[in-house]
């Protein structure tokens, strides 16, 4: 298949699919936060960083990339420009569903 699409359709093998690129990084160590496991089989209790997910696509939307390097020095850019409350707002979500879950046992309720 894969030589099909470089003989016949090699313009789709230039693009980079952004589901594939965007990943969540880990905490850093130095910010003094504690890196918590996700607790499994839990929908609700997304990674800190999902609310960033919506914004990024639709800034990253209909853009073409020639590789990795540029995806992720366009991410960091994106990142670095969004205010810090933006990342505050993140967290404290995370920090409501992380108490409802634990209030309720570990169970998973439908919002």
């Amino acid at each position: 298949m894969y030589e099909g699409l470089r003989v016949e359709r090699c313009h789709h093998l230039q693009r980079i699919c952004l589901e594939d690129v965007v990943s969540v990084d880990k905490t850093d160590e130095k910010s003094g936060w504690s890196v918590l496991q996700h607790p499994p089989y839990s929908p609700d209790l997304s990674p800190s960083g999902f609310h960033l997910f919506g914004p990024l696509k639709q800034h990253l939307g209909g853009k073409y990339f020639s590789d990795d390097d540029v995806v992720q020095h366009e991410v960091l850019l994106w990142m670095r420009q969004q205010p810090k409350q933006c990342y505050a707002a993140g967290i404290g979500a995370l920090i409501k569903r992380w108490d409802k879950c634990i209030n309720i046992g570990g169970d998973y309720v439908e919002k």
